[in-house]
């Protein structure tokens, strides 16, 4: 997207989880990878999804030091999860079973067994080096007190840990609020507080236990110029001016449409058009100059071939004038007759003085005579086909040079057009930019501007009961309320539409057109809790709180089913409203999610096909080429 990175949020306040991997002497390894984005993973039950679900808690530092593997999973022993921060950053986390020690390093997965540096952390919190600590810093999470009963206490990871990793059993509870994990009075305000703080953005650092409420007016009364100088209010200030500085600076972006986005992904397109001819042209191009070179290294070892022939043609022409002259030198001689002896003065016959017959160096001299002549014949040939061969050869290299002298024009007429669209598609996208950028501060400001009133709406109506999770219940407005409502209604959950969904103080949940969550059956409790959840999510992102950046649901359509045979029937409690399985999958793979979410269930569409859902990361357990999560 062309205004990615310029969220005034911070988009790299969490993680999100790679690849996972079990490991054990002489087993396979058991490897799934995630995108940043929707991931489900379905089939039959007992294929292992809850197990994973489990070995991503352990690892990530539940305290349980020893995970109960299904027979599938006997022999693998060593877990690994490779998690990427918001600049993409790799860091891969190891825990043994039977261990509380978790071994970090700075590394991807593949990578891990070849690097040496390591930090060693515990799944304790109470340890020197928790694993809670160090995750809570990675999502960027500092300095946040928890009202917990009588006290306060810093946020550890591990008090989130129920808000983004939801089991089967939570999602199905009619015993607790969709946010609380569990029902324990003693750090049932802790959750809360949690809850509040992250809708809210006000955590409880300023709450003195057992107070009155006139001594806690008059101390955050008194410590109101403080605030303003180097605390809450003075950090909200100093936001929204840093905010509008920003926005004055980019100057007026009214002129700027949204919709001339369709004109950037036209030219976008045009661009990319532009690039494959350059790059066929190019590559033509390349061909025919390497053509070329191949054609001149041949034309010139022709043009030496047919060179040499010539001077060999030569040397037998020579040999022929050669014979030539002997054989007029030999008839000369023939027609002089006898010849006077000088010593004794008595004819002497010519052919005595030569040596030889007349007749046999006649025909000697024209054997070798005739030989000269077919050998110079036979080159004379060899020369005219080879000087064909040399002259259709420079032919194709004049064809090859006009060629190239064609695509060179060709490129020459494409290169302005793409410079030039692309130094357009460069100025739209700059001020499309500048947009969105624009937006993102104006609503940055809106946002900051808001959590300021409320912040001193706080201080000025300071009572008693002024703690986060008071001053939660006046600030849980309809905004979230809505987007329930919103999500629910999304996925169908009642044929007719739900009216209304309100919140319940008392149980501290969502009521869902006047009956409270946890009244309505196991099936739509679940679907209930996945929707709140989700919403959460939605508004702590849209609100740009540092949080998790990873939500994983087991089971969150409780459908019991199987490889063969769909048995929710004989549970009528459990079963999934009607029409919520498509729809929810039609949600998930339409969402443009913000933050990473893994689903684990039994099965994912009805009538809907599955290799429609085009943008979510499907895994199906129970396959030929999957069984489950272990190899057996």
């Amino acid at each position: 997207m062309l205004h990615d990175g310029l969220e005034i949020k911070n988009t790299d306040m969490g993680f999100y989880i790679k690849e996972f991997e079990a490991r054990g002497n002489g087993k396979k390894p058991a490897r799934i990878s995630f995108i940043n984005g929707c991931n489900v993973i379905y089939g039959g039950s007992d294929n292992g999804k809850t197990t994973l679900f489990k070995l991503i808690d352990f690892i990530l530092g539940k305290s349980s030091k020893d995970i109960i593997l299904p027979p599938q999973g006997d022999g693998y022993t060593d877990f690994y999860l490779e998690i990427r921060d918001g600049d993409n950053v790799p860091y891969t986390l190891h825990r043994k079973n039977g261990e509380n020690e978790i071994n970090v390093k700075k590394t991807s997965l593949k990578d891990y067994d070849s690097v040496l540096d390591t930090e060693k952390y515990s799944s304790s919190s109470r340890a020197a080096q928790p694993i809670s600590m160090y995750l809570l810093q990675l999502s960027k999470i500092h300095n946040v007190y928890l009202k917990n009963g009588s006290t306060k206490s810093l946020l550890y990871y591990s008090h989130i840990r129920h808000l983004f990793m939801v089991d089967e059993e939570r999602m199905v509870t009619e015993k607790n609020s969709s946010f609380i994990p569990e029902f324990n009075y003693a750090i049932r305000e802790l959750y809360k507080s949690i809850i509040s703080y992250l809708v809210t953005g006000i955590d409880d650092k300023e709450y003195q236990p057992e107070e009155k409420a006139s001594v806690r007016k008059t101390r955050l009364n008194g410590k109101r110029s403080e605030e303003r100088r180097v605390g809450k209010e003075e950090y909200l200030l100093e936001e929204i001016n840093k905010a509008k500085e920003k926005l004055n600076s980019l100057g007026d972006a009214d002129y700027i449409s949204i919709t001339d986005k369709g004109f950037l992904d036209n030219t976008e397109l045009q661009l990319k058009d532009f690039s494959i001819k350059l790059d066929e042209l190019y590559e033509k191009k390349n061909k025919y100059k390497e053509d070329l070179e191949r054609l001149l290294r041949l034309l010139k070892n022709q043009e030496l071939f047919i060179g040499k022939l010539k001077g060999l043609l030569a040397t037998y022409k020579q040999d022929l004038n050669r014979l030539n002259f002997v054989n007029s030198g030999f008839s000369m001689m023939s027609a002089l007759g006898n010849v006077k002896c000088p010593l004794c003065g008595s004819d002497v016959a010519i052919e005595s003085l030569m040596g030889t017959d007349s007749d046999v160096y006649e025909k000697a001299i024209e054997k070798e005579y005739a030989n000269t002549c077919f050998k110079i014949k036979d080159i004379e040939n060899l020369i005219a086909s080879k000087e064909q061969d040399s002259q259709r050869t420079a032919n194709k290299v004049g064809e090859l040079n006009l060629e190239l002298t064609r695509i060179n024009n060709e490129i020459d007429e494409v290169k302005p057009n793409f410079s030039q669209l692309k130094h357009v598609f460069s100025v739209a996208q700059r001020n499309m930019e500048k947009k969105f950028k624009h937006q993102e501060l104006e609503r940055f400001i809106n946002d900051k501007t808001a959590e300021l009133q409320a912040f001193e709406t706080l201080i000025k109506n300071c009572n008693s009961k002024s703690d986060s999770v008071e001053y939660f219940k006046e600030y849980m407005n309809q905004k979230l309320l809505d987007e329930i409502k919103k999500t629910l209604n999304a996925w169908k959950y009642e044929c007719d539409g739900i009216q209304n969904v309100g919140f319940d103080d008392k149980a501290f949940d969502i009521m869902i057109d006047g009956r409270l969550r946890t009244s309505y059956g196991k099936g739509n409790r679940s679907v209930s809790t996945a929707a709140v959840m989700i919403s959460l999510f939605d508004y702590i992102h849209e609100k740009g709180r540092a949080f998790s950046d990873v939500l994983i649901l087991d089971s969150p359509l409780c459908t019991k089913y199987d490889n063969k045979i769909d048995v929710r029937a004989n549970d009528e409690d459990a079963l999934t409203p009607k029409g919520v399985i498509d729809s929810f999958a039609k949600y998930c793979n339409d969402k443009d999610w913000k933050y990473q979410i893994i689903i684990l269930d039994n099965k994912i569409t009805n009538d809907i096909k599955v290799d429609t859902l085009t943008n979510i990361n499907l895994i199906e357990f129970g396959t030929a080429e999957r069984y489950g999560l272990f190899y057996e």
